[in-house]
Order: structure tokens, then sequence, then C-alpha cells
């Protein structure tokens, strides 16, 4: 079996996202396991208003890049 380099993510800014799409094109399974989280004990999410905004935009334009990589391909 080959390997798969998941630690150059060409500065995406969703390398989670990068890594899942490599692992899939490595024709490997991806397996989510459940995790019990409690609630916040204090302070505020880093992912709020706009933040949180640019993140769904950056992994849409992630996914977006990588398809049309592939494409050329």
């Amino acid at each position: 079996m080959g390997t798969v380099d998941l630690g150059d993510h060409g500065g995406t800014g969703a390398p989670e996202v990068e890594g899942l799409l490599r692992l899939r094109d490595a024709g490997l399974k991806v397996d989510e396991i459940p995790v019990d989280m409690r609630e916040r004990a204090s302070g505020e999410s880093k992912l709020a208003g706009k933040k949180a905004a640019l993140l769904v935009l950056t992994v849409i334009g992630t996914l977006f890049a990588y398809r049309r990589m592939r494409g050329r391909s």
C-alpha cells in the first residue's frame, strides 16, 4: 500500500477537508467515531459570526478547487 501525505495542505485554510479528500482519492475509508462532548465550562467559541461564515466559505472553496484540479488530471 502506498502512502498519503496529509502534512502538506497547501495553505487552503481547510486542511481537514483536504486530508479527507486525499484519503478518499487513495481508496481509503474513513469512519467517524462518536465522541461525548460536554458544555463549554467558560469562554466563547473562536468560530462565531464572521469567522464561522468565513470558515464555511473556505471549506466550500477548497472543495471546488480540489474538484477543478482533479478534473484537469
